[in-house]
């Protein structure tokens, strides 16, 4: 019958189909063939890179782990003709009570000078004045400061430390022992922070306003 011998066929064809390959002699691949295995050693090529790279790893955390900060990069040497032409002021947001009274006394800074168009920040010798104003005071050119913290050459020298952004200065600034004004009921809840950095023969450079709140959020 036709139909059984369609059947007959397909079955032919399927077994002829399967038959392990045997090359009969030296023959070149097909087209589509070489274009599959050169593909295929390409993506080898590049996971072997991929492995052998450490930057290309990458460190699965657990649940609840906290990964390692990033180390500090490695910055040049400083270069010793460069001058301080800007200087970057990072007070914390809220001062700390540190004799119990309910009033912020103590905040840390982090100071940044930098002698654009340079771009790391630097050390470099000269005082350092912080100095405290009411809120919108000192836009004012009469307002004088309500206290003054002055950190003279050594000083500032003590103070050199080393942040991820490159080298910079920590300092510990307390509201009692201000310029021999020392107290921390200055009837203020709010206050606006500047920094001035002077160095012999050059004109002072100043940092932009921060405000720190002496008084947490709901205290």
């Amino acid at each position: 019958m036709r139909g059984s011998g369609l059947v007959r066929g397909c079955f032919t064809t399927v077994a002829r189909a399967s038959r392990p390959y045997k090359p009969t002699g030296s023959r070149p691949l097909p087209p589509f063939l070489c274009e599959i295995l050169k593909r295929a050693l390409g993506v080898i090529a590049t996971a072997a890179w991929l492995a052998a790279c450490p930057l290309g790893c990458v460190t699965e955390y657990e649940e609840g782990q906290t990964p390692l900060p990033p180390q500090p990069r490695e910055i040049p040497s400083q270069p010793s003709s460069l001058a301080v032409n800007r200087i970057s002021f990072r007070p914390e947001l809220y001062g700390r009570d540190t004799n119990g009274n309910g009033r912020g006394d103590r905040f840390d800074a982090t100071v940044y000078l930098w002698s654009e168009p340079y771009p790391f920040p630097l050390h470099s010798d000269g005082s350092l004045t912080i100095s405290l104003f009411r809120v919108g005071d000192y836009s004012n050119p009469q307002a004088e400061p309500m206290r003054e913290w002055v950190f003279d050459a050594e000083a500032l020298r003590a103070a050199r430390a080393k942040a991820l952004p490159g080298p910079c200065y920590f300092l510990q600034i307390s509201m009692l022992d201000a310029d021999h004004r020392g107290g921390d009921d200055i009837g203020e809840g709010t206050i606006d922070l500047v920094a001035r950095f002077e160095q012999t023969g050059r004109p002072p450079i100043v940092s932009g306003i921060s405000t720190v709140h002496l008084d947490h959020p709901g205290r």
